[in-house]
C-alpha cells in the first residue's frame, strides 16, 4: 500500500476535482478549435469557469516538458487526450509548477511508479493541487494555455475570510448574550442587596432559571425575611418598653408636682424629663426610617426654611440661603426629622446655624455650619456612634443622649445619601455638617 500526502500550495487556491478539470479542459479545447476567438470565449457557459485562467499565444510557451507530468496531473492529461483524440486532435501537454514557476513533484519519485495511470475510470475522481499548466498546440499557430485562476482564488479567499469574520461575529454575539444571561441574575441580586435596609418591605428578585443561581436567590430572600423579622421584633420590643415605661414616668411626674417648690422638686422633674427624652430618642433611633410613611415628592427647600424660621422664632440664630423651592423624593417626615436634628444640634452646641442648599450633577447638598468649638478630626466617626457625647467639644449641661447624628446618618443612608463632618477652615471656628441626598431619591427609596 502506498500513502500519498498532497500538500496545499502557498497560493491558498482550492484543490480541483480531477474529473471536473478534465471535462472543463476538454470542452475549452473543443471551443477553441471551432473558430478564431479570444481566450474568454473558449470558456463558453462552463460551470465554475472563472476558476481557470486561459491564455492564447502565437509562440510555444517556454515551459514544455516532453515527459509525463506528476501524479495526479498525469491522470488528467490522459483523460483530456482521450476526450479530444482524433485525426485533428491538438497536442496537449501538462506541467506541474510551483508558485514561482519551478517544476513541482506532488509525490516522491519512487512512489510515482506504483500509482495508477491512464484516463480516469468511471466513478473515479482525484484531488488536483492548483500547481499546473496545461498547454495545447492547436496546429494553426496558436497555443492555448490553461492554469489556475489566481483572481478566483483571491475572491474565494476573501469570501472565506468574510465567512470566518461573520462566523466570529455570530459566535461573539452568542457569547455576549450568554454572558449577559449568566450575569443578569447576579446583577439583579446585587441591586436587591444594595437596596436592603432602605425599604421596610421584602425586596423581590426574579427567580433565575439556573439552579445554582436560584439557590442563591432563595438564600437571599430567606436572609431578608430573617433580618426583617429580627429588626421588627426588636422594634416592637422597644415600643412595648416605651409604652410600659411611659405610665410610671407619668405617675412620677404627677407625684413630683405635689412636692413643695424647691431644689428637690426641680431636680426630680429634670430627671423625669431627661428619662422621657432618652426613651423617645432611643425608640426613634431603633425605628430609623422604617416608618409607614410612603415615599413621595416633597419640597426640600421649604422644609429647611420652615425649620430655620421655627428656630429663629424661638430666639435662636438660624439663617437659610438657597433656592425657595426644590422638589425632591423620599419620606418627608424622616427627612425633616434628620434636618431638624442637625439644625437643632448646631443651634444648641454651636450657638448658630447657617444653612445652605446647593446642587451638583448628582446630589442635593445641605450644609449646616455653626460657631461652636468643632470636633477633632479623629473623632468624626465616633460622633456617629449611638450614645456618644464628645464632652471635649459639647457642653454637658445642654442635655441630649448622643443619638442625633446617628439618627441623621441612618436616615440619609436609607435614602441613598450620606452625612459628612468637617471643621471650619483655618481662621474661623465651628463644625460644618454636609448632607448629600441623591437628586433621584425615588430610585433609592
Amino acid at each position: 500500500m502506498t500513502l500519498v500526502f498532497v500538500l496545499n500550495s502557498p497560493s491558498l487556491h482550492p484543490f480541483y476535482s480531477a474529473r471536473w478539470l478534465s471535462a472543463e479542459v476538454a470542452e475549452i479545447i473543443k471551443n477553441a478549435m471551432e473558430a478564431e476567438a479570444p481566450p474568454a470565449s473558449a470558456l463558453g457557459n462552463l460551470q465554475n469557469a472563472d476558476s481557470l485562467a486561459i491564455g492564447m499565444e502565437r509562440a510555444p510557451p517556454p515551459r514544455l516538458d516532453p515527459g509525463d507530468p506528476p501524479w495526479p496531473l498525469n491522470r488528467v492529461l490522459a483523460t483530456v487526450r482521450n476526450e479530444v483524440s482524433g485525426a485533428a486532435a491538438p497536442y496537449v501537454q501538462a506541467l506541474g509548477i510551483g508558485p514561482s514557476g519551478e517544476p513541482l513533484q506532488v509525490v516522491p519519485a519512487d512512489a510515482f511508479a506504483t500509482l495508477p495511470s491512464g484516463p480516469l475510470q468511471s466513478g473515479e475522481d482525484l484531488l488536483v493541487p492548483p500547481t499546473f499548466l496545461i498547454t495545447i498546440d492547436l496546429h494553426d499557430g496558436r497555443w492555448l494555455t490553461i492554469g489556475p485562476s489566481h483572481s478566483a482564488a483571491r475572491r474565494r479567499l476573501m469570501q472565506s475570510l468574510a465567512l470566518i469574520f461573520a462566523g466570529t461575529l455570530v459566535i461573539a454575539a452568542i457569547a455576549v448574550l450568554t454572558a449577559r444571561s449568566l450575569i443578569a441574575p447576579l446583577s439583579s441580586l446585587a441591586t436587591a442587596a444594595d437596596a436592603l435596609g432602605r425599604s421596610p418591605e421584602i425586596i423581590k428578585t426574579p427567580r433565575p432559571a439556573i439552579r445554582e443561581f436560584a439557590a442563591i436567590n432563595n438564600a437571599f430572600e430567606t436572609m431578608q425575611k430573617r433580618l426583617k423579622r429580627f429588626v421588627g421584633e426588636r422594634t416592637r420590643m422597644l415600643a412595648a418598653i416605651s409604652h410600659d415605661l411611659g405610665t410610671p414616668l407619668t405617675r412620677l411626674r404627677l407625684q413630683a408636682e405635689f412636692i413643695p417648690e424647691g431644689e428637690l422638686r426641680e431636680r426630680m422633674l429634670a430627671n423625669i424629663d431627661a428619662m422621657g427624652n432618652m426613651l423617645a430618642e432611643t425608640l426613634s433611633f431603633a425605628e430609623g426610617d422604617a416608618s409607614p410613611d410612603p415615599s413621595a415628592p416633597f419640597d426640600l427647600a421649604s422644609i429647611l426654611i420652615s425649620i430655620c424660621d421655627e428656630a429663629s422664632d424661638a430666639g435662636a440664630e438660624a439663617e437659610y440661603s438657597g433656592p425657595n423651592h426644590v422638589t425632591a423624593y423620599g419620606k418627608r417626615t424622616a427627612i425633616r426629622r434628620m434636618l431638624s436634628n442637625l439644625i437643632d444640634n448646631a443651634v444648641r452646641y454651636g450657638g448658630a446655624a447657617r444653612v445652605s442648599l446647593i446642587e451638583n450633577t448628582s446630589d442635593w447638598i445641605v450644609t449646616i455650619a455653626d460657631d461652636g468649638p468643632g470636633i477633632p478630626a479623629d473623632l468624626f466617626e465616633q460622633a456617629f456612634e449611638p450614645f456618644q457625647r464628645l464632652e471635649s467639644s459639647r457642653n454637658r449641661e445642654t442635655g441630649g443622649t448622643g443619638l442625633g447624628l446617628s439618627i441623621a446618618r441612618d436616615i440619609a443612608l436609607a435614602h441613598g445619601g450620606q452625612v459628612l463632618l468637617a471643621n471650619a477652615p483655618l481662621g474661623s471656628k465651628g463644625l460644618v455638617v454636609s448632607v448629600l441626598l441623591p437628586r433621584a431619591l425615588g430610585a433609592a427609596s
